[in-house]
């Protein structure tokens, strides 16, 4: 079966299935990136990481945010590196609201935990009928592709807490966004960054700009629209699984 076809046919199963499992579809992921890559290339050099603290790796833990408390350090989290760099937080929904059990989420957020505390959170956004949220400011390109036949889907709300391995996180966390998205049969990932973080996402991860700058209202800062191919996404997924791999990374990443 074909990875296009093993999405389709995944995201037919019940809502509550495709979520049942991330931890082993994420290590059953990372398995299979055991194999020799399809394209080409060297892996990400794990020497050109921000902070050169790699060995944190193996104490890294990625998964889908279940409880209060495990929403609620994310939300703190976004909310101190983004006041830190001088953004407008955008509103952020209250983690211990009771709220009606929803069978299809549009919002799935995760965590990467290390020693227990909470150094990165990431959202993955699923298309819906609201459509997604960087549809506000980037209408026209979203639009193009959903209507040439691209089921998208968007990143949201990332952080990362200034004390730890940015790379390693970052991996970490699209690792377990990347199997939730295939399970929903996503083709096209869409984020919004400022200007001067394009660079870093072309490079590590192969992101591609969509759209050029605008002003984004929701955080009150420029941003870029940039996508990427969910096949393109594995691929340098696996460059990164490879590079981090002689620190634990792979065995703990789920």
């Amino acid at each position: 079966m074909t990875s296009r076809a093993a999405a389709s046919h995944a995201a037919r199963r019940p809502p509550q299935a495709r979520f049942e499992r991330i931890e082993e579809g994420v290590v059953t992921l990372i398995a299979r990136r055991g194999r020799a890559p399809d394209t080409p290339g060297e892996p990400a050099s794990a020497h050109e990481d921000d902070d050169g603290t790699l060995e944190c790796a193996s104490r890294l833990c990625a998964h889908e945010a279940a409880s209060c408390d495990e929403i609620e350090a994310a939300h703190a989290l976004v909310r101190r590196r983004y006041a830190w760099r001088g953004y407008d937080i955008p509103a952020l929904p209250d983690a211990r609201t009771p709220k009606a059990p929803d069978p299809a989420p549009r919002e799935v957020t995760f965590v990467a935990t290390q020693d227990d505390d909470t150094v990165g959170t990431i959202t993955l956004g699923l298309d819906g009928c609201g459509g997604l949220l960087a549809e506000r400011t980037h209408g026209d390109a979203i639009a193009e592709r959903r209507a040439a036949g691209a089921s998208v889907c968007e990143l949201t709300r990332l952080a990362v807490a200034e004390s730890v391995n940015s790379k390693s996180v970052l991996a970490a966390l699209f690792n377990v966004a990347y199997s939730v998205g295939t399970a929903h049969g996503v083709t096209d990932v869409f984020i919004e960054v400022n200007p001067r973080h394009v660079a870093f996402y072309t490079r590590v991860l192969g992101f591609a700009v969509a759209a050029a700058e605008k002003f984004c209202e929701r955080v009150q800062a420029p941003s870029v629209l940039l996508s990427l191919a969910i096949e393109e996404l594995e691929r340098r997924l696996f460059e990164l699984d490879r590079a981090l791999a002689p620190f634990g990374f792979a065995a703990r990443a789920a």
